[in-house]
């Protein structure tokens, strides 16, 4: 169904609703995600940009510099890297 403006309302009451929860950490990069699906660049790469700054994870680090490329370059997340 795409809907994304949905799918940014329940990400963002996640972490409210589940504060403990071991994917919270995920949450950004799923907002700058569906951001970014929106057409919002600036506020898709600053949460890439947090998703960078606060995870630990470098599976979810890299995820996001991926995100602020798609950014950068003005492109739509696929989910998958393009192939060559």
């Amino acid at each position: 169904r795409q809907d994304y403006r949905l799918a940014r309302r329940y990400l963002e009451e996640l972490p409210k609703q589940f504060p403990d929860s071991p994917y919270a950490a995920e949450v950004p990069l799923w907002l700058g995600r569906c951001l970014l699906k929106q057409g919002d660049l600036a506020m898709a790469k600053h949460e890439a940009r947090r998703t960078i700054d606060k995870s630990t994870d470098s599976q979810l680090q890299v995820e996001s510099y991926l995100l602020l490329g798609h950014c950068h370059a003005g492109t739509s997340w696929r989910g998958n890297a393009p192939t060559l």
